[in-house]
């Protein structure tokens, strides 16, 4: 019997198949290469009643499976009679969803428009959200002893946002204030909405913002040089959102564009402005984190580089010249190792920096614009499956009717 177990090569022409180790197939469509190097057809797919007229962005761990039909997010939960389909919120139409699963529970997600956390059937904003009607900042005369005197000089107040986890936001921009010798600074605001409000103040001419209180319902007067502790957020900024979420050694990692953004180490809402981001020559389509030992993160622009240990004091290592197909990158449940496709083939990458091209010498990739790929393990087979969009402009009724996937 003739063993096809080299799988397949469309580079070398007919004659050459054959080699001394086996087959070679010219082609394997819906189809699998067995150990022994037998070929069976896969087995076929049943639909199960979730149905839509513009899906995409199908995604699923331990935390969570999703997917967006139109406008609409969705969650789907397997139940007694079959899967279910939950609203969650609505998306930017067109927008690929990048889905991650969150170290503290639950999944972050983002469409490029925002970036938000689903957890216990809800998904909300990863950074706690200012009230749009901010407190109000007035300088009075001090009504009696108790309420201090402050010095004359300029102060400057910022505002925070803390949620029911405890999690504080990027602060308000500083608005300055001119204090007559023995007056105080009177801070109103009434609650609404699910997160607290914390205020803080600088000393007279002084650049960092201290704590003065949190809004419980009355005012927070000022009339003592505030000796709270330092704004811990003071400098940052709201996490952005991107095509790419992942979430690497306690940072939230997001790619906008040309930029990798990471907030700072277990604070996933929020970053430096000045200092938490890298920026590459083109677009990013793939980043992909390591665990274990070796650990590291894997970027790809114009180019393929690894970023070792603490990745963001590391050295961009160039591990191979070229890009990748957006979209098309997956890790593997304990995230020792990834893949994705190259513009030359299927890549295959581990710790240490360590890739491999597994494809380039035996099978020419179509070119394409975005993609997606499946590990699939069924009946002792284990296989990267990638389905690729040519590039063009999206057509749902084509590309759902047939697509090409390549068998590794």
């Amino acid at each position: 019997m003739q063993s096809f177990a080299l799988g397949m090569d469309n580079r070398a022409p007919d004659y050459k198949l054959r080699s001394d180790k086996g087959y070679f197939l010219r082609d394997a469509s819906n189809v699998d290469v067995t150990a022994t190097g037998s070929v069976k057809r896969r087995r076929g797919s049943t639909i199960t009643g979730l149905t839509g007229s513009d899906v995409h962005s199908l995604w699923s761990s331990q935390n969570g499976s999703f997917y967006v039909n139109g406008i609409q997010l969705y969650s789907i939960t397997d139940t007694t009679g079959g899967l279910t389909s939950t609203p969650v919120t609505s998306v930017q139409r067109s927008s690929r969803i990048s889905y991650t699963d969150a170290p503290e529970g639950g999944v972050y997600w983002t469409d490029g428009y925002q970036l938000q956390r689903f957890v216990g059937g809800s998904s909300a904003p990863v950074t706690p959200l200012l009230p749009s009607a901010m407190p109000t900042i007035s300088v009075v005369p001090a009504s009696s002893a108790a309420d201090g005197a402050l010095r004359t000089g300029l102060y400057a107040v910022v505002f925070t946002a803390i949620d029911g986890q405890g999690r504080e936001s990027a602060p308000s921009h500083p608005i300055q204030i001119d204090v007559p010798d023995g007056w105080v600074i009177r801070l109103s605001f009434s609650l609404s909405g699910a997160n607290q409000v914390a205020a803080y103040v600088t000393d007279e001419g002084g650049t960092v913002p201290f704590f003065v209180g949190v809004f419980t319902g009355a005012d927070i007067v000022v009339g003592y040089q505030p000796e709270g502790r330092a704004c811990l957020t003071y400098g940052m900024q709201p996490m952005p959102a991107g095509s790419i979420v992942r979430s690497f050694n306690g940072r939230l990692i997001v790619a906008n564009s040309n930029i990798l953004f990471f907030s700072e180490p277990f604070a996933p809402g929020i970053y430096k402005a000045e200092l938490g981001f890298f920026q590459f020559p083109t677009e990013i389509t793939v980043v992909e984190p390591i665990q274990g030992e070796q650990a590291g993160l894997y970027v790809v622009a114009d180019s393929t580089y690894w970023l070792s240990g603490d990745f963001t004091k590391a050295n961009l290592l160039t591990v191979l010249p070229y890009g990748a197909i957006k979209g098309t990158s997956v890790s593997r449940a304990d995230r020792t190792a990834c893949h994705w496709m190259s513009v030359r083939g299927m890549i295959s990458a581990g710790p240490g920096g360590t890739v491999q091209n597994i494809q380039e010498e035996h099978v020419a990739v179509s070119t394409a614009s975005s993609g997606a790929t499946l590990l699939r393990d069924t009946n002792g087979v284990k296989q990267a499956v990638a389905s690729l969009f040519p590039p063009t402009t999206y057509q749902l009724a084509s590309a759902s009717s047939y697509m090409d996937a390549e068998i590794i």
